[in-house]
């Protein structure tokens, strides 16, 4: 198996290594100019295997992150909100959503 620039992609290479685990690996290769990576297996077929790591290193990563600053209850109520439909919203639209806040209820002058 060849996989023309993974080297160069840390995600890349680590979802090639990981659908190698448990496999019958005879050697690994990385070419001089580091930007393919050969794995020669000792039995077949690899055909779902070769499928499974394609799925794995050229899937889309759906993953929003959001950042919220802010002051008062405002902010408050939307995390809350947020926090209860977190898991639907993940669900429907096939995203990962992350968050993370800095709040301050007071008043700063």
């Amino acid at each position: 198996m060849v996989g023309a620039g993974v080297t160069r992609n840390p995600l890349h290479c680590h979802r090639f290594w990981q659908q190698l685990k448990g496999q019958p690996v005879e050697f690994t290769w990385q070419s001089d100019d580091g930007i393919s990576l050969v794995a020669v297996l000792r039995t077949g077929p690899t055909e779902s295997l070769i499928q499974g790591l394609h799925q794995s290193v050229f899937r889309a990563e759906k993953r929003i992150g959001l950042v919220l600053f802010g002051k008062g209850n405002i902010g408050s109520r939307w995390l809350e909100l947020f926090a209860r439909e977190q898991s639907t919203l993940s669900a429907r639209t096939g995203f990962e959503l992350c968050w993370q806040a800095w709040w301050t209820a007071a008043a700063v002058c």
